[in-house]
């Protein structure tokens, strides 16, 4: 009984995790249609397209890594407060409260690899003429 919740909660994080990843998706790259003139700025200064291209990538995994670990934290509140409730011991998988954050950042990566190409491949002109 144990293995099956496990891999059950195992595969709805995974499908949790994917439907995040196609928002995130679209809300990098919308912060690079959005930050067009910056780009063309830090290109025309000298910022190689990989430099915009890491700029958003780590962005883009940091705010994962933050979603990962505020949704853990909320999950452990709320096992620890539901289990203070029932007089029950809280059990909470080490690997799983750790893993969320990682797995969060993994997403953002993931999600971020578009948006950040697309960033690097702005020409500094085009971006400096669109820009605001």
């Amino acid at each position: 009984m144990y293995f099956s919740m496990t891999r059950l909660a195992a595969s709805s994080n995974i499908g949790y995790c994917w439907a995040w990843a196609m928002p995130k998706n679209r809300a990098t790259l919308v912060s690079v249609l959005e930050r067009t003139g910056e780009i063309g700025v830090r290109r025309a200064l000298g910022a190689l397209r990989r430099h915009v291209a890491l700029q958003f990538l780590g962005e883009s995994t940091v705010l994962g890594f933050l979603g990962g670990a505020v949704g853990s934290s909320v999950g452990v509140v709320i096992v620890v407060a539901v289990s203070a409730a029932k007089s029950w011991s809280p059990v909470l998988p080490v690997a799983a409260t750790v893993s969320s954050p990682l797995l969060g950042a993994l997403v953002g990566l993931l999600a971020g690899l578009y948006p950040a190409w697309r960033a690097g491949g702005i020409e500094p002109v085009e971006a400096l003429r669109s820009g605001p």
